[in-house]
């Protein structure tokens, strides 16, 4: 089903009687009518499991999924794409029943997944959400969640109660975690530039809790001083700048070491780029050559720096 900026809502009544045979319905917005005024005026959409939104300058600052003011259930996909001139806020995203959230088309304004009084906040069921282009609050619920930031700052909120895999992408995002009994992985495959740096909070290092820790992924194309599939070893500055004199003598060597004393270290004779966490703020550092003392980058910070364990803390895929 289509329908043109203008024509949903009005009381507008949509029901399919069979569930689970992809149906869609495409929805257009534009400034004089807006997504908030469609979802807000109609009466049901029901067993339709699959929406498109494309707005145009569209002015809404809400869009009512289900629940609350509206009558929208039977949902497994949300897709919105366009130009809006807010932040729009998705409310009761999870009352329609849709668990798949794909923003990666919205171009302006950014979206809002945070709901508000009246709507059901939580579910056990997994849940999958793909960022904007621009700046996104981005939030999980109970169950396990699959986030891709996009571009944009974002502010990424991992579950209450199960794993998560989150990757805060371009731009600088906050990632907060959440669940101390289940192991998070925050992906920063390809982050190599501040401009991108994510700040994590809430994450478990081994030394805390050694059956549920968080886990930290990184890529050996783009991280050469490692091997995919491979545990890191964890060594000091020193360590790894003696083990630099044997050839290939410190690879998958990943330094754990004071701010001051990653700053002074180069170990370039490796000829790989190369990680390392500080242990003084809990800054984690990139360093194309190794070379810490002239050529580093700040990709990430995370706050139980005191208890990380790079060996446990760290997955390299390829």
């Amino acid at each position: 089903m289509t329908s043109d900026a203008g024509t949903l809502g009005q009381s507008d009544d949509l029901r399919d009687n069979t569930s689970g045979d992809s149906d869609e319905i495409r929805i257009a917005s534009d400034t004089n009518n807006t997504i908030q005024l469609a979802t807000a005026t109609i009466t049901a959409i029901r067993e339709i499991e699959n929406i498109y939104i494309t707005g145009s300058n569209d002015t809404s600052q809400e869009a009512y999924l289900g629940g609350g003011f509206t009558n929208i259930s039977g949902v497994n996909n949300v897709i919105i794409e366009g130009t809006f001139t807010n932040q729009l806020r998705i409310l009761g995203y999870l009352d329609s029943g849709a668990r798949n959230f794909n923003f990666s088309g919205v171009r302006t304004g950014g979206i809002n997944m945070t709901n508000g009084a009246g709507f059901t906040t939580d579910t056990a069921e997994a849940i999958t959400v793909v960022g904007s282009f621009v700046d996104d609050v981005l939030q999980a619920s109970l169950g396990e969640a699959n986030i891709q930031g996009g571009a944009g700052a974002d502010q990424i909120t991992g579950p209450l109660q199960s794993s998560s895999t989150i990757a805060g992408q371009q731009g600088v995002d906050a990632i907060t975690l959440r669940a101390n009994n289940a192991t998070d992985v925050v992906s920063l495959v390809n982050i190599t530039s501040l401009l991108d740096a994510d700040a994590i909070t809430g994450f478990t290092g081994f030394n805390t809790n050694a059956s549920n820790y968080d886990i930290l992924r990184f890529n050996a194309s783009a991280f050469t001083n490692y091997t995919a599939n491979t545990a890191v070893r964890q060594a000091t500055a020193a360590e790894a700048a003696a083990a630099t004199a044997a050839v290939n003598g410190a690879q998958n060597y990943f330094i754990v070491d004071t701010l001051n004393n990653i700053n002074a270290t180069n170990v370039s004779q490796q000829g790989t780029a190369w990680l390392a966490l500080d242990t003084t703020f809990g800054f984690l550092k990139y360093s194309p050559n190794g070379n810490f003392a002239t050529n580093s980058i700040t990709i990430a910070t995370i706050d139980d720096f005191a208890n990380f364990s790079a060996a446990q803390n760290v997955q390299i895929v390829a």
